[in-house]
């Protein structure tokens, strides 16, 4: 055994540091060079066994993805031993334990010599939102012939019952349509009827799923959009607004380039609260055929109906409006347009509240505005703990950087590339039938003393398992994880070992 061995950590792997090389800062400046690569087979770092070592060429493209880190060297029968003890200790009561400690199959990969194990499951836990959405989708796809028939007959109410039947076992009711795009069969979700743009996000996650290679739905040659795209939604209207369009209106504000949309309808201000939600509803829906959900989302500000002539603005038709919006999307978005789209804010002049590293707020992008950087209220809902009844954590970490300055982006680009890039740790730590939508970048709060990146997790333990897996990155960087809950708010130390900064027990 041999502990405290110098070596980094560089695009997900582990190498010792070349006997050459007095640091990292030596590698950094190397275009490549022999190593040692530290394999994580029948083990897990820090903590590696001699028998999963190998020589071989690094090239070395991105020296900022570089950090350095301390490693323990084991033989396998080493390892096993210790690994029995933490298996024997802490494995009872898991569902996953088949009860012989002599046994480690499949322990090798999940939890390390220091008893840490984001894969156990107790009696009581509860299926995480990224699990329930795959199973909607597995269960969907045993139904795509019932799907299709629905589409091709034009029963889009009994569609989106059938949909809505699975999907209210784990979220809310959805406005669901049914449709072809290209050669594919489609489902379009949305969330408009809501009042919480943050919805759409959870909406993103929901497609993404249901998109992956591996998934049985994709597989079964269906695709699913978080949105109602233009050209494929065309919804029943009331009134039909097809047969008789609406008269629409369009400006840009001069100072904040501001798009407004509105409906001009001579009667709108007697309308009943009923008939008004009816009209707007509709109006939405003629758009969203028009231009596209995520194409109106990302390229206009506001959307109103008046009976008072808005003399102040432009008449278009649907065609015009949308070519219009379109070309205004592209232009904000260079090119490629988000959904859901980012919503930019700065903070004003008056004191709030803030949460743990938010202080002195001085701009911030979310997509998910319910999440803010305000601290709880004694009330928290509506607000940043609104997603917890679905199983769905606000969380963030934190970096403290200068973020006006060159190294400051650099850092940030970093860590965005090792999260958004989590699969490509090598297997077996991460294997493919494992790999799920576990969380969202939300958002990016700026402060004075550094940066917080906004997450909406749909899994919380996977969370952690990645961000566990990255802990020579968030070491190397001074982050902090913050999690928001009901029952509060709790601050995280990164590392191999992941525990609360006022405390010894590990997340």
């Amino acid at each position: 055994m041999e502990k405290g061995l110098r070596a980094f950590f560089y695009d997900y792997k582990y190498y010792l540091l070349p006997e050459n090389c007095a640091d990292t800062e030596d590698v950094k400046r190397l275009k490549g060079t022999e190593v040692v690569r530290l394999k994580e087979e029948n083990c897990m770092a820090p903590d590696f066994i001699r028998e999963s070592m190998s020589e071989e060429f690094l090239e070395i493209l991105e020296p900022s993805r570089i950090f350095p880190v301390s490693v323990n060297l084991y033989t396998r029968e080493e390892y096993d031993e210790l690994l029995k003890k933490q298996v024997e200790k802490r494995c009872a009561g898991c569902r996953r334990f088949g009860g012989n400690s002599e046994d480690l199959t499949g322990h090798h990969r999940e939890i390390s010599l220091a008893g840490v194990c984001y894969s156990r499951e107790d009696e009581t836990d509860i299926p995480s939102f990224s699990r329930f959405a795959e199973w909607l989708w597995e269960l969907l796809a045993e139904e795509t012939n019932e799907l299709a028939s629905l589409i091709d007959k034009g029963e889009q109410k009994k569609f989106s019952e059938k949909i809505n039947s699975r999907l209210k076992n784990f979220f809310l009711p959805l406005e669901i349509y049914g449709g072809v795009a290209g050669n594919k069969y489609c489902i379009c979700l949305g969330a408009n009827s809501y009042s919480y743009q943050g919805l759409r996000t959870v909406l993103k996650m929901l497609a993404d799923t249901a998109n992956r290679e591996d998934s049985p739905l994709s597989a079964a040659g269906w695709t699913v959009f978080p949105y109602f795209p233009k050209g494929i939604y065309k919804p029943s209207l009331r009134p039909d607004y097809f047969k008789r369009p609406p008269r629409i209106f369009f400006s840009e504000e001069a100072e904040t380039g501001a798009a407004e949309i509105v409906f001009y309808e001579k009667d709108a201000e007697s309308w009943s609260p009923k008939k008004t939600a009816l009209r707007k509803k509709a109006l939405y829906g003629y758009l969203c055929h028009y231009v596209g959900e995520n194409v109106l989302l990302a390229g206009s500000a506001s959307i109103a109906v008046t009976e008072k002539f808005p003399a102040d603005k432009r008449e278009m038709t649907a065609e015009e409006l949308a070519e219009r919006i379109e070309r205004r999307a592209e232009e904000i978005y260079e090119g490629e347009i988000p959904f859901p789209a980012p919503l930019y804010l700065r903070a004003d002049e008056s004191k709030i509240e803030t949460l743990p590293f938010k202080e002195e707020v001085q701009t911030w992008a979310t997509i998910c505005p319910e999440m803010s950087p305000e601290l709880l209220p004694e009330i928290p809902e509506p607000h940043n703990t609104l997603f917890e009844g679905l199983g769905i954590i606000y969380s963030y970490i934190y970096f403290p950087v200068s973020w006006t300055d060159d190294y400051g982006s650099g850092k940030k680009e970093v860590l965005d590339w090792y999260i958004s890039h989590a699969e490509e740790y090598p297997e077996p730590i991460t294997l493919p039938e494992n790999r799920i939508v576990f969380a969202k970048q939300a958002g990016i709060v700026f402060t004075h003393s550094g940066i917080c990146e906004d997450c909406m997790v749909f899994d919380e333990k996977e969370f952690f398992r990645v961000l566990r897996n990255l802990a020579p990155v968030l070491e190397g960087l001074n982050a902090k994880i913050v999690t928001v809950k009901r029952d509060g708010v709790i601050i995280y130390d990164p590392g191999y070992i992941i525990r609360p900064a006022d405390a010894g027990i590990p997340a």
